[in-house]
């Protein structure tokens, strides 16, 4: 599976990365890339991390694809396409990736499933719980199973 994370967006909306964030911007990056790396390799995905940077470049680490962009969103938008899951909470990069054949998915479900492949625990039900547990509405659940192919997978 191809899947593509917009950095900052994922980075600034989950407590565990704005905290090493917060400690430098270069220990948010740099966390972020190894969870990445992490799951990408347990998981057999390529992960694709784009954050906002001062012209398009390069880089890779342990299996992660690290691309900066002066716009990561409209880098994003324009390398979307079918069989592309986009990780992004962001609306706008989200809605535009789907209309592109791209599968969209929340920033905090992706993370919620990152952190239960870390933690090793089994995945029954992972549909009707989200993160922290929560048990998800009907429409969330809905909207979850719209995008079930791609997301089954992560």
């Amino acid at each position: 599976m191809e899947i593509m994370v917009d950095g900052y967006n994922l980075i600034r909306q989950v407590p565990e990365l704005l905290g090493q964030e917060r400690r430098s911007l270069q220990d948010g990056r740099d966390y972020l890339v190894r969870e990445l790396s992490n799951y990408a390799v347990r998981k057999r995905h390529h992960v694709t991390v784009v954050f906002d940077g001062p012209a398009v470049s390069h880089q890779s680490f342990a299996g992660v694809s690290i691309v900066y962009a002066p716009s990561a969103d409209e880098y994003i938008i324009d390398h979307a396409a079918p069989d592309l899951l986009v990780v992004s909470s962001d609306v706008w990069v989200a809605e535009e990736s789907e209309r592109k054949g791209a599968t969209a998915c929340p920033v905090d479900y992706f993370w919620h499933r990152v952190s239960v492949l870390r933690s090793g625990q089994p995945t029954p039900g992972h549909r009707r719980t989200g993160p922290g547990g929560r048990r998800l509405t009907r429409a969330e659940r809905r909207a979850i199973n719209r995008r079930g192919r791609l997301l089954d997978q992560l």
